[in-house]
């Protein structure tokens, strides 16, 4: 009886305790607090400087080499597309200029300004990549982003120029990932700032404030944006030559400032089986629902992680998902419209091979192979005790809107023999320049680190709440087979001791 007793007492007692230590070491790894910053903790150093982080992500880029542009442009041909890749890079992020101060609606906030920078990664890459020296012709970014902002200045800058090289440019990996100094631009002392700019040191500090919650008043707030580049609202310079800053979207909502990263959401089973997330997704200046449909589950060095992706209807057209006219998204299914957030040179972000896109764009293109959905879809493995994002597939393909361009000052017309599509199917060629996969998985020795504490924490949970009262149960039903017998006989022998009447 007294093992019952204590088994039932350690089966209310204990899982509470433990499950106190879990919480308290899952915001010891997911809270931002300036604690934490003076103690260095493991999940303060993950997010805050990941050169020696034990899980490292690196980013994969393939290029769709155009092999035929004179014909392209001379005789109306479909230009012929070589997958090149993958070119690939170590990325890291350190967090610099930390303060901690307090958000208008009274909440604690991390605000840094971050350097976040890439390092080419050989044992990754196909062999005898050359991001430095490989030449790779895509569209002209430069010609393309002047026009739309100056068809004046295109026009005078590009005019002496053979149209091929008005149509295509060719640069190295590098050159196009992270900016070049393009000789025709010069006159305007700008340079062509590339897809994904590396920054340096001095660019990182010179830019203005992120700040995010440290979830320390309210874990389900923890990493949540709430303000990038100096701002609550999401702003974008559609004109770079004047410098006009707005915001990007064409309603409140859609300018609302939320979501993580993606490396992290709120802990403790705030993240539901079947449920969806929101990330802030900074290439495209938005957010980005993702959705754990039908509770699939993945598992990476031993840990069960919820897959989170991109629904379909996310990447459909106004017209057949009308919550997307916010997003300008006018054209095709399968592709976001971030034209204006850009710069207004006309780009479609995709996922990879056009995954869910309207297939229309095979017609025009050679060499492009079609989407396999495993290979080219956005996932994200997310552990729902934690939030942690312990893997991610964060994958996307840059299109640029290629059309002939007519100069009402030369009173002439470029790309006059370019095939396109008729006016009704798409007012643009989306020319596929590039794709991009950022790779993220959980080391082996974090994984370590996390099965002997969340896993093992949540086992001894489990066993002394179920398998404690299993064992008080069985304790009290085998003193009672072993004592009722004794009960029985103690009260049969007194009853014949009593005295005959």
């Amino acid at each position: 009886m007294l093992t019952a007793l204590v088994f039932f007492l350690l089966s209310i007692i204990l899982p509470s305790v433990i499950q106190d230590a879990i919480v308290s070491g899952i915001h010891d790894q997911v809270i931002l607090s300036e604690s934490a910053m003076h103690d260095q903790t493991k999940g303060w150093m993950t997010w805050a400087d990941t050169r020696q982080a034990s899980s490292q992500q690196h980013v994969l880029v393939w290029f769709y080499n155009v092999t035929n542009p004179l014909e392209v442009i001379h005789n109306g041909s479909k230009p012929v597309l070589k997958e090149v890749g993958p070119y690939a890079y170590n990325l890291y992020n350190w967090a610099q200029n930390v303060s901690f101060p307090v958000s208008m609606d009274g909440y604690k906030l991390v605000q840094f300004k971050n350097w976040k920078w890439y390092q080419f990664n050989p044992s990754l890459s196909f062999p005898g990549a050359d991001p430095v020296n490989d030449q790779l012709t895509i569209p002209n970014l430069a010609l393309l982003g002047l026009y739309y902002q100056s068809d004046f200045l295109a026009y005078y800058l590009f005019k002496d120029q053979p149209e091929v090289d008005r149509m295509y440019a060719h640069h190295a990996p590098n050159d196009w990932l992270f900016g070049y100094n393009d000789t025709t631009l010069q006159i305007l002392h700008q340079v062509f700032p590339g897809v994904t700019p590396n920054q340096t040191l001095d660019q990182a500090v010179g830019r203005n404030y992120d700040a995010i919650y440290t979830g320390e008043d309210d874990p389900s707030f923890a990493r949540q944006y709430y303000m990038y580049q100096g701002s609550s609202v999401i702003n974008c310079v559609p004109n770079r030559l004047l410098n006009i800053s707005k915001p990007c979207w064409a309603t409140h909502e859609a300018n609302r400032l939320h979501g993580t990263d993606g490396a992290q959401f709120a802990p403790n089973n705030i993240v539901k089986e079947g449920g969806h997330l929101t990330t802030w997704v900074d290439d495209m200046f938005r957010e980005l629902p993702i959705y754990n449909t039908d509770g699939e589950t993945t598992e990476v060095q031993g840990i069960t992680l919820h897959k989170f992706k991109v629904r379909k209807e996310e990447l459909q057209c106004a017209k057949n998902n009308s919550n997307n006219a916010q997003y300008y998204s006018f054209g095709l299914d399968g592709y976001w419209n971030v034209t204006y957030s850009q710069g207004l040179l006309p780009t479609f972000i995709s996922q990879p091979h056009l995954l869910y896109a309207n297939p229309l764009m095979f017609d025009f293109f050679e060499g492009m192979s079609r989407p396999v959905k495993d290979l080219h879809e956005i996932s994200l493995g997310v552990e729902l005790n934690t939030g942690m994002t312990l893997s991610a597939r964060k994958r996307w393909q840059i299109n640029f809107g290629i059309k002939p361009l007519y100069f009402k000052d030369g009173n002439t017309t470029w790309f006059q023999n370019l095939s396109m599509p008729n006016h009704e199917q798409s007012a643009y060629l989306y020319h596929p320049a590039m794709w991009m996969e950022l790779q993220a998985d959980v080391s082996s020795d974090d994984a370590s680190t996390f099965k002997s504490g969340v896993y093992l924490g949540q086992t001894m949970f489990n066993f002394f709440k179920w398998g404690g009262m299993a064992i008080a149960l069985v304790a009290l039903l085998a003193a009672l087979f072993v004592w009722y017998p004794l009960l029985t006989m103690s009260h049969k022998h007194h009853r014949a001791m009593e005295p005959m009447a």
